[in-house]
C-alpha cells in the first residue's frame, strides 16, 4: 500500500491465441487470460489467486487483497495460505476502495497517452492492426510501472489505510502526458471533438465482470 511494489499486471481478452501469439513472441511483460467478453471471471479470479499465493510463498510473505463484492470475486477461498481476502462493507467500494480513488484514473491516463502518440507516429493502418494487440501488452506494462509510487500510497491513505510509512503528501493528480498540440493534431486527422479528459473516462461505466 506504499507503492513500493507492483506486482505486473492481469489482462483479460478475448482471443485465446490473439495475433502476437503466431509472431514467435516467448514472454510479455504481464499475464494473460482470455475470455469470451474479455471480462474478469470467478475462474480467472481464482487462478490468478492461487498463482500468486504460490508467489507470495515463494517471497515468503503474507498479504492481504482488499476487494469489493463482485461476481467475481469469490468469498470461499480457504485453500490459500499466504492471502487473505477482506471484503468491503456492501456499497462503499467508491469510498474504501483505493483503487478507486484515482489509481485506476491514473493508470488509463497513463495507457491512453501511450496509444495517441503511438497513432501519431503516423502507423500505417494496415500495420498497426497487425501490431496493436502486441503494443498493447506492452503499453500496458509500461502504464503501469510508471505509476508514481506516491499515487499508490496516497490513495490508501485516502481511503482510511494508515501505516507509518506511507507518506501523507499529495501526489495523486494526474498531468496529460499528450501535449495540446499533439491532441489537436488527432482530434483533426480521427475527426473528433472529445477533450482528452472525455477519452480517458470514455469507458468508466463499463462493466469488467457478469
Amino acid at each position: 500500500m506504499d507503492g513500493s511494489e507492483k506486482l505486473p499486471p492481469l489482462v483479460i481478452g478475448k482471443a485465446a491465441k490473439p495475433r502476437w501469439h503466431f509472431t514467435n513472441i516467448k514472454s510479455l511483460p504481464l499475464r494473460y487470460e482470455s475470455n469470451q467478453n474479455a471480462w474478469m471471471t470467478c475462474k480467472i479470479f481464482l487462478q490468478y489467486l492461487h498463482f500468486l499465493d504460490a508467489k507470495m510463498g515463494v517471497w515468503n510473505k503474507k498479504i492481504i487483497l482488499s476487494l469489493d463484492h463482485c461476481s467475481a470475486h469469490p468469498t470461499e477461498t480457504s485453500v490459500l495460505r499466504n492471502i487473505r481476502n477482506e471484503f468491503l462493507p456492501p456499497n462503499t467500494t467508491a469510498y474504501l476502495q483505493p483503487m478507486d480513488k484515482s489509481i485506476i484514473k491514473n493508470f488509463k491516463h497513463n495507457f491512453r497517452s501511450h496509444l495517441c502518440k503511438t497513432f501519431l507516429h503516423d502507423l500505417e493502418a494496415k500495420k498497426l492492426l497487425t501490431k496493436i494487440s502486441l503494443l498493447a501488452m506492452h503499453m500496458t506494462a509500461a502504464s503501469w510501472t510508471s505509476m508514481p509510487q506516491s499515487v499508490i500510497a496516497n490513495c490508501f491513505r485516502k481511503a482510511g489505510f494508515t501505516h507509518a510509512s506511507v507518506s501523507s503528501r499529495t501526489g495523486d493528480e494526474v498531468e496529460m502526458l499528450v501535449p495540446s498540440d499533439e491532441w489537436e493534431t488527432l482530434q483533426e486527422k480521427l475527426e473528433f471533438s472529445s477533450t482528452f479528459d472525455e477519452y480517458v473516462s470514455v469507458d468508466d461505466e463499463a462493466l469488467p465482470c457478469k
